[in-house]
Formats: structure tokens, C-alpha cells, sequence
């Protein structure tokens, strides 16, 4: 009786929670960023002289990142804290933005 009744607040905590559906919504995410993570990575070793990168390219990877940030799922407070702490835990270097990981030296990007 003790086990039917623990088991079924469990069976609906899980179900109220809807913890699957949360966990395949961060892993697809998590695949979606790696994805432009390997084609950023593709097009940046191709070196600067022959670079396909282009403003077209660029304003298209753009919007595929702002789309990707729209539909990701928001990262609970208290983990973005515990990830931010073991960072630093483990100095870590943290990028401001995006923007800054392509381009280190804060250099303007020409889209002309």
C-alpha cells in the first residue's frame, strides 16, 4: 500500500513536471548549438583569404542563432549558478558575448 501510494505522487510529480519532455527539449538545443558551433568552426578554418564568410553568410547565421534562442528552453536560475560557479571553480574564461568569441581582438567587422 505504502509503495502503490509512493509510487503514484512520484508517477504524477514526473508527469506534472513534465521532466521528459524538458530534458529531449534541452538535448535537441544542445545538438542545434553544436551544429553551429561545426559549421562557424568549418567556414573560420578556411583562413580569412578565401573565407566563404561573407555578410549574406553572416546575416544568415545570425538569424539561424536568433531562432535557435528563441525556441531553446530557459536554463533554470539555480543551475546557470551552479555551472557559473564550478567556472570559476575552475577559471574558466568567459566570453561577454558571442560576438567576441569570432572576434578576439574587438576588431569591427566589415559587412559591406
Amino acid at each position: 500500500p505504502l509503495i502503490s501510494l509512493l509510487s503514484a505522487i512520484l508517477s504524477g510529480l514526473s508527469t506534472f513536471l513534465n521532466l521528459a519532455e524538458r530534458s529531449d527539449k534541452h538535448r535537441s538545443a544542445g545538438v542545434q548549438y553544436k551544429a553551429m558551433i561545426r559549421e562557424l568552426e568549418r567556414r573560420l578554418s578556411e583562413g580569412i583569404s578565401n573565407s566563404t564568410i561573407t555578410p549574406s553568410v553572416l546575416d544568415e547565421i545570425q538569424k539561424r542563432l536568433d531562432e535557435l534562442e528563441e525556441s531553446a528552453p530557459i536554463v533554470p536560475e539555480q543551475i546557470f549558478l551552479l555551472v557559473d560557479k564550478d567556472w570559476n571553480l575552475h577559471r574558466v574564461e568567459k566570453i561577454s558575448k558571442a560576438g567576441d568569441l569570432y572576434n578576439p581582438n574587438n576588431q569591427p567587422v566589415n559587412r559591406k
